[in-house]
């Protein structure tokens, strides 16, 4: 399962994973992306907004009705918006939490149980944000820098339990 594959890396590692014969969950919010992502083969797109949990428990469904199992996760699905810190309203310094912090922890809470049966592999997609940050890249890497706890933590959790979770920490993409 892929969270934000409707483009960059999301999209990306979908369409690498299908290409070598995996069924790949690629999830999107917009129709256009869930059709182009049902074009590729071994993709089954899923409309999931990771800010909404009725979406995700609905994904779920759909993922266990399959009853192929889940051998991993990949919490991509991110927020980059940047801007000096006074700039941000409590509003939209909460939208960004939900989707790069709350989002992956949703996601994961509700799969969890899957991947725990089947000993998978949690992947959150980081940053170099989360090690460093710089001006006006304060909200992006204070999600960052929550995400590496989280992704920390979650780890040493579910190890007796056969899963593993690790962070990936890009820079820049192209």
């Amino acid at each position: 399962l892929v969270t934000g594959a409707s483009s960059g890396i999301g999209a990306h590692l979908a369409q690498t994973l299908a290409g070598y014969g995996h069924p790949v969950y690629a999830t999107a919010r917009k129709p256009e992306d869930l059709d182009r992502l049902g074009q590729v083969e071994n993709v089954m797109p899923l409309r999931m907004d990771v800010r909404d949990a009725g979406q995700v428990q609905e994904a779920l469904a759909i993922v266990q009705q399959a009853g192929h199992g889940l051998y991993g996760l990949v919490n991509n699905a991110g927020s980059g918006l940047l801007g000096p810190l006074n700039a941000w309203s409590d509003e939209a310094l909460g939208d960004i939490f939900e989707v790069n912090v709350f989002g992956p922890h949703r996601v994961t809470n509700a799969f969890v149980r899957l991947l725990i049966e089947s000993h998978g592999r949690i992947v959150n997609i980081g940053s170099q944000g989360g090690m460093i940050t710089k001006r006006y890249y304060g909200p992006y890497s204070m999600t960052k820098h929550v995400l590496e706890a989280y992704t920390a933590c979650l780890n040493e959790e579910l190890r007796p339990y056969g899963v593993w979770a690790c962070i990936v920490q890009p820079g820049g993409i192209a």
